[in-house]
């Protein structure tokens, strides 16, 4: 496939130059990466190969992974007895209606076993909670930071400058 062919347009190359469609889309990959591009006539006569000065910009920050979607239970909670018989209880009654075989698929089994873990899960474990602040951070640095947001969420909230100065009332 030469340049003509393509559709590309290329001014002072020979029609023996071949453009495949690896190249443009090694080219179309990082176009945005390039600042400024300029193509110098070289100095042989004869030559169809002129020399290019790119000013190529790249970023080396990585991707940020994807979220965790799935649930996080506090299964710590099924070190006390009370919390683990109880657990066990509520499966048990969930697995007792499941064993009909209403079902037949083997993976129509599978959901609905895991649906069973995590609705129970969720009523008798319940979700992990957030680890907010660090073990080290006193309770009253952090009553101070709670009140500095409400204070910032007044102050960007209220709409006249009077009311800003009076302290967002």
């Amino acid at each position: 496939m030469g340049c003509a062919d393509a559709g590309v347009d290329i001014i002072g190359i020979q029609e023996h130059r071949l453009i495949t469609s690896n190249s443009t889309e090694e080219i179309c990959k990082w176009i945005n990466s390039l600042r400024n591009c300029r193509a110098y006539n070289s100095v042989e006569l004869d030559s169809d190969h002129r020399i290019v000065s790119i000013r190529l910009v790249t970023s080396l920050r990585t991707s940020k992974g994807k979220p965790c979607k799935r649930p996080k239970f506090n299964w710590k909670k099924l070190q006390d007895p009370v919390t683990r018989e109880m657990f066990q209880l509520e499966l048990s009654n969930r697995f007792q209606v499941l064993n009909v075989e209403d079902t037949p698929s083997l993976t129509d089994r599978y959901a609905h076993f895991e649906t069973a873990v995590k609705e129970v899960a969720e009523t008798v474990v319940g979700k992990r909670e957030t680890c907010g602040m660090p073990s080290w951070v006193s309770d009253k640095t952090i009553r101070l930071k709670v009140e500095r947001d409400d204070a910032k969420k007044k102050y960007s909230i209220s709409k006249s400058r009077q009311s800003r100065e009076d302290g967002g009332t």
